[in-house]
């Protein structure tokens, strides 16, 4: 810690002004990082603040607010529904910020988004404004775009929070791709590709039969019923993976700062390569391992070359069960 020039008189402490601006500063600093929802969301932290914008991102370009109070003067909830039953819908898009998103499929030829909207404000009336506004929409060749518009709704002084959770139904057979940030992300049956980006919160694929591919950050991956290959990265957060059929494509792996657990096949064929740094391997595959320094790598085939299993970890484990 830094503190100087503490100086007594008369068995009385005084502290220099700078000193004490700088200890103000640093307790703001500390209460304002103790926020229990500052894992994919943001929220009220344990003296009831609420933060109202990102604030890691765009820190200097943005503008940061607090509600001293813990909320506004209404909390409002509703939620809205909406039918696409546009001809042959093959690919699925959907831009999303603050709120979590459920994917579904069924044997219907038509998509069905369930809105939930919670809202703290001190304008109630701009908020339910909003319900003919969340997201703007566009079809064309067969794909079917979905663009929230959370951040619109978010900018006026008298909205403290505004989080819209989708629940979505879709043909088994359409392709997904889904953009996201502070929010999970749950996806179960997929039979079409499945293509994920999300920052601030976990992602959760079921049932997936199609070729995969996340790029997520600050959040856990889960992937079940994995068969058709994939491409899974990561930082900040662990990966799990199971595979309860043969994978029959490459799978590759890549994370940081967090562990990777792959469940497979005690017979699975294929070209491994397993790599950590300031990590371990665990597995129980009958390959060549190599450690040096801070770093471990194994490798070697197992009945034929294909698939290519590759993982790749930095500062955590791997393991293979």
């Amino acid at each position: 810690m830094i503190l100087k020039a503490i100086l007594r008189k008369e068995d009385k402490i005084s502290l220099d002004g700078g000193i004490i601006f700088l200890l103000i500063f640093l307790f703001f600093l500390l209460n304002l990082f103790s926020f229990t929802s500052m894992g994919p969301y943001y929220g009220l932290n344990q003296n009831g603040i609420l933060i109202d914008r990102v604030f890691f991102e765009n820190l200097f370009d943005g503008e940061i607010r607090f509600n001293f109070s813990g909320r506004g003067d209404y909390r409002t909830r509703f939620d809205e529904e909406r039918i696409f039953d546009e001809e042959e819908i093959e690919e699925f898009h959907l831009t999303h910020s603050f709120g979590d998103i459920t994917i579904n499929t069924w044997d219907e030829d038509y998509v069905k988004l369930e809105l939930s909207v919670l809202s703290e404000n001190d304008d109630e009336e701009f908020v339910l404004s909003s319900k003919n506004d969340l997201f703007d929409e566009d079809f064309d060749d067969g794909v079917l775009r979905i663009q929230s518009n959370t951040r619109k709704y978010l900018e006026p002084r008298t909205v403290h929070s505004f989080r819209v959770n989708y629940q979505v139904y879709l043909p088994e057979n359409a392709d997904i791709r889904i953009s996201h940030e502070f929010g999970n992300i749950d996806v179960d049956g997929a039979e079409g590709e499945v293509d994920i980006t999300n920052r601030h919160g976990n992602v959760r694929l079921d049932n997936t039969y199609g070729p995969i591919g996340i790029s997520n950050r600050f959040g856990d991956i889960s992937v079940s019923d994995i068969r058709d290959g994939a491409r899974i990265e990561n930082r900040h957060g662990n990966i799990t993976i199971t595979a309860s059929e043969e994978i029959k494509e490459n799978l590759e792996i890549e994370n940081e700062f967090g562990n990777i657990r792959l469940s497979i096949l005690d017979d699975q064929e294929g070209s491994y390569l397993l790599e950590t740094t300031f990590g371990k391997i665990d597995h129980r595959l009958a390959l060549d391992s190599v450690e040096r320094m801070n770093e471990v790598k194994v490798s070697g085939t197992i009945i034929r070359e294909h698939p290519m299993i590759r993982i790749s970890n930095r500062h955590g484990n791997i393991r293979i069960r």
